[in-house]
């Protein structure tokens, strides 16, 4: 298996092209290119259009693009994965991943849109529900590339998600958390009822 050294990933809003040439000129290891949280409703089409034109045109040198699309459930998501295979990007992020039956639907529709075999598929673990299905979502398919914990802005990130193995020490380290948030939000729920 090729290692690739991730030590620096920068998250960059596609609406934004400046962002995405200024990406191109900076000391960084990947670069993911952001369709979701980055890009308000009503710029998604457009940054869409932005970002498959950038990675088609190319110029980032050795650095690792990926983009983040909008989860398949949103009225985005399809398009934005048609988009990202077309433009032969390195890896597609797919947000708020909770089981390996997304990750399947995720490679199916990469595979009816006839995208190269080498994009990976970066799995975001952001729910409860995701960190403790982890270990199921990083051996779900072939493709499954690497997978982040907790949100864009404080991202723990799992290297090499093919390794399951890390994926059953991440999931371990990453119930705990899970289980104090359980908790947490079980206090403001009764603190809530106490109020009522």
């Amino acid at each position: 298996m090729q290692i690739r050294p991730r030590r620096s990933v920068l998250y960059l809003p596609g609406s934004n092209q400046r962002a995405l040439e200024k990406s191109k000129t900076l000391p960084i290891d990947a670069v993911i290119l952001d369709l979701e949280d980055a890009v308000a409703p009503d710029q998604k089409i457009p940054a869409r259009e932005l970002v498959a034109a950038a990675v088609k045109a190319g110029g980032f040198g050795g650095r690792e693009v990926v983009i983040r699309i909008n989860a398949l459930a949103t009225e985005w998501g399809r398009d934005d994965l048609q988009a990202a295979a077309s433009a032969r990007t390195a890896a597609i992020c797919v947000p708020k991943m909770e089981s390996a039956e997304q990750v399947h639907e995720v490679a199916a529709a990469l595979e009816a849109c006839n995208a190269p075999a080498t994009i990976a598929i970066w799995a975001m673990l952001e729910t409860p529900r995701g960190i403790l299905n982890a270990a199921q979502i990083a051996s779900a398919h072939a493709s499954t590339g690497d997978g982040h914990v907790g949100s864009g802005k404080r991202s723990a990130r799992a290297a090499h998600a093919r390794s399951t193995r890390f994926y059953h020490i991440a999931g371990a380290l990453c119930a705990r958390r899970a289980r104090v948030w359980s908790r947490y939000c079980r206090w403001c729920a009764s603190g809530f009822e106490r109020r009522r």
